[in-house]
């Protein structure tokens, strides 16, 4: 336990010093919305493009986890709603509450888990399972948020646009056609590359940490605490209950799937909430809670894992 934790702590010490730096002035709202620009446009795409692209895929190691992956999300898809039709929540609230427990922050803190628990090895598996988790929980959150609501149809085709085709969905499919092709770049090409992309990890915990603001957990502290539970607990539980069921081997593969689905709830649903006429406070509630307990499940995870 101890020995988790310390591998667990000093990220979350890089992303509370982001909230230390806004908190202290020494950068603002603007530098953070430039920052998350540059982030969500330019340097992960290129970290996710090129960490696929050296990659050597093995279809058949990934198949079968791919398919708990999609069957683990799909499940807590459905769970969420059938859950908060037992609660009794609103209508506007339901759609909200399940897109919080299956969309993560999968790329701002499951890769730099991944990468920090498992080495270079980790960050590659996490990119190549980015290929497939960001189109699936983004045309998902499409399907939660327009459930028993009358979308404006202009917003849920730039929403569909914006979610589908996106710079990180994008460089991941391009990572994997250079991997299968075995296309090879001049060597001057990958080693920017690879400098460039070293920078994508720390500004996003910096950049997760310069968003945290305690005035954001509010609304009804029930539905949140429940958040907090199925997405950081339930989802990753699932998954390692479908990896036994499938008689699937615990491997670094499996391992890494279960970090990734270990993730708080994704900043943009906050955004997405609003755009598609979603609980605004459930979501930001959801997410700031989620980030703080995510210090404490990614410990519990990784130990069950025995990392």
């Amino acid at each position: 336990m101890l020995n988790t934790s310390l591998l667990v702590l000093p990220i979350f010490v890089v992303v509370f010093f982001g909230y230390f730096l806004k908190r202290f002035g020494y950068i603002d709202d603007v530098y953070v919305k430039s920052n998350n620009k540059l982030i969500f446009n330019f340097f992960l795409p290129l970290l996710l493009f090129y960490e696929i692209s050296k990659t050597a895929i093995n279809a058949e190691s990934y198949l079968l986890i791919i398919i708990v992956m999609v069957a683990s999300i799909f499940t807590i898809f459905i769970f969420s709603f059938l859950f908060g039709k037992v609660l009794k929540m609103p209508q506007y609230s339901l759609g909200t509450f399940a897109m919080n427990n299956f969309r993560a922050n999968y790329a701002y803190m499951g890769l730099p888990i991944s990468f920090y628990a498992f080495g270079k090895e980790g960050l590659s598996i996490g990119s190549i399972l980015m290929a497939v988790i960001v189109p699936f929980v983004n045309l998902l959150s499409v399907v939660a948020l327009s459930i028993g609501k009358k979308s404006d149809k202009s917003k849920l085709m730039f929403f569909i646009q914006s979610t589908l085709i996106n710079p990180i969905a994008f460089s991941c499919i391009l990572g994997l056609i250079f991997s299968y092709f075995k296309v090879e770049l001049p060597v001057f090409i990958t080693r920017s590359i690879d400098i460039v992309s070293k920078v994508a990890l720390p500004l996003a915990l910096i950049g997760i940490g310069a968003t945290i603001n305690f005035n954001y957990i509010r609304g009804n502290k029930f539905y949140l605490l429940m958040v907090v539970i199925i997405k950081l607990f339930v989802l990753p539980f699932v998954a390692l209950s479908y990896i036994y069921l499938f008689n699937i081997k615990l491997d670094i593969v499996s391992k890494v799937l279960i970090v990734m689905l270990a993730s708080p709830p994704a900043t943009v649903n906050f955004v997405l909430a609003d755009m598609m006429g979603g609980d605004k406070e459930l979501s930001s509630g959801a997410i700031m809670l989620s980030t703080l307990m995510a210090i404490f499940s990614f410990i519990f995870w990784l130990t069950v894992l025995k990392v």
